[in-house]
């Protein structure tokens, strides 16, 4: 299957032809993994759940989910007996918490309500990313397209990750930082910072 934003890669860098389709499908596969490991987040196009347990220190009201933003939550379970059973006993009502679609926070509404202290002590099932590409805020499709285009540059000059040679002793010297320092500006407005 292409990736999602297959068609808008080819259509901007004036790529015809399917010969190349594998390669730029990995390319922004791995980008896009790239992205979602270095902001602590970010996910782009999704419309599958995922199921996370969290940690707590008892101190907060709130937490972050480790994907954003969030398109909605289904459920949220917290138990602190040993073994954890996030079944129906241990639903939280929806009525008391809030989310930060955004950030990926999810906060207690009453003061003084925290979430339960412990290892894995809640469950969060959500629907992490964006509905659709049009849904991709503009900056976070440039930042992809513009990453995975330095890459594929690199791949059909096959010289990923080298910076220069040196024709008069054969040397060469090689990137140490694989983001390409054009979109990192954008990457650090996405990166989560806050710890829940």
């Amino acid at each position: 299957m292409a990736h999602a934003f297959a068609a808008e890669y080819k259509a901007l860098y004036s790529i015809s032809g399917n010969s190349d389709d594998a390669v730029i499908d990995s390319i922004l596969g791995h980008i896009e993994a790239q992205i979602l490991r270095h902001t602590g987040g970010v996910t782009y196009v999704n419309t599958s759940e995922v199921t996370e347990t969290n940690d707590h220190t008892g101190k907060a009201p709130y937490f972050y989910t480790r994907k954003r933003p969030i398109q909605s939550v289904t459920t949220i379970h917290q138990n602190s007996s040993i073994p954890r059973a996030f079944d129906a006993d241990a639903l939280v009502d929806a009525d008391t918490y809030d989310n930060d679609d955004e950030s990926g926070k999810i906060m207690y509404l009453a003061d003084g309500k925290y979430w339960l202290r412990g290892f894995k002590t809640t469950q969060v099932v959500y629907t992490p990313g964006y509905a659709a590409v049009a849904n991709v805020p503009e900056d976070l499709v440039r930042l992809l397209l513009e990453w995975a285009r330095a890459s594929h540059v690199k791949t059909e000059q096959r010289r990923h990750g080298v910076r220069s040679t040196n024709a008069g002793d054969g040397s060469t010297n090689y990137e140490i930082s694989r983001i390409p320092i054009e979109v990192t500006a954008i990457l650090d407005l996405y990166t989560n910072l806050a710890t829940g």
